[in-house]
C-alpha cells in the first residue's frame, strides 16, 4: 500500500486493479472509505471512534491486499469473519498468553473464540451456554477492557498482542 497524502492510500489489488482508500475525520469517530474505476463513489470501508483500529485495519489491508469487499453489501469485518472457513483461529497456549495480558477472564476468551472462529452471536451463545444477550454484555465489557469499539477491532488487537508477545519472546530467546 503507498500513501499518497496524509489521509490516502493506493491499494493495488490483484486481479481488481488500484482503489485508493481514504481517512475522514467526524466530529467523534473515524471513518475509511475506498474508491476505484469499479465503484460509482466511494465505499464505506470501516468506521471507528478509535484511531488505533482504523491503524490495525490498514495494516491488515496492507498485508493482505485482497481482503478489500469486492461485492457490494460486503464490508471489511464480513471479508475477514464471514468469508473464511471456521477455524481455531489462536491455539490454547495463545489464548492463555493473551488472556493474561490483555487482563481477560477465561470467560471473556471463550467468548472472544466462539465469535472469532465464525460462529454468530447467537450461535456462539447457545454453545456456550448463556442468553445472547448476556453474550452482548460481555462483549461490551471485554470492548472497553481492550479499548475497542468492535468485534474485528478486538480480533485485530487480540493478534496484534500475540504478536507482541512472540517478538517480545524471541528477543529474550537472542
Amino acid at each position: 500500500m503507498q500513501r499518497i497524502s496524509e489521509r490516502e492510500w493506493l491499494l493495488d489489488v490483484p486481479e481488481r486493479g488500484k482503489y485508493t482508500i481514504t481517512l475522514n475525520k467526524f466530529t467523534d469517530y473515524y471513518q475509511l472509505t475506498f474508491f476505484g474505476k469499479d465503484l460509482i463513489g466511494p465505499k464505506l470501508l470501516f468506521e471507528s471512534r478509535l484511531i488505533d483500529n482504523v491503524n490495525a485495519v490498514l495494516k491488515y489491508l496492507e498485508e493482505n491486499p485482497s481482503s478489500l469487499p469486492a461485492n457490494k453489501g460486503s464490508s471489511i469485518k464480513k471479508v475477514i469473519f464471514e468469508n473464511r472457513p471456521k477455524q481455531n483461529v489462536l491455539k490454547a497456549a495463545d489464548w492463555f498468553k493473551v488472556q493474561k495480558t490483555l487482563g481477560l477472564s477465561a470467560k471473556e476468551c471463550l467468548i472472544l473464540q466462539e465469535v472469532f472462529n465464525g460462529e454468530s452471536q447467537k450461535t456462539a451463545a447457545a454453545n456456550i451456554g448463556m442468553l445472547y444477550t448476556t453474550l452482548g454484555r460481555h462483549l461490551r465489557n471485554i470492548y472497553l477492557r481492550i479499548n475497542v469499539d468492535n468485534i474485528l477491532s478486538a480480533y485485530l488487537r487480540c493478534l496484534e498482542t500475540l504478536d507482541m508477545i512472540n517478538k517480545i519472546n524471541s528477543n529474550k530467546e537472542s
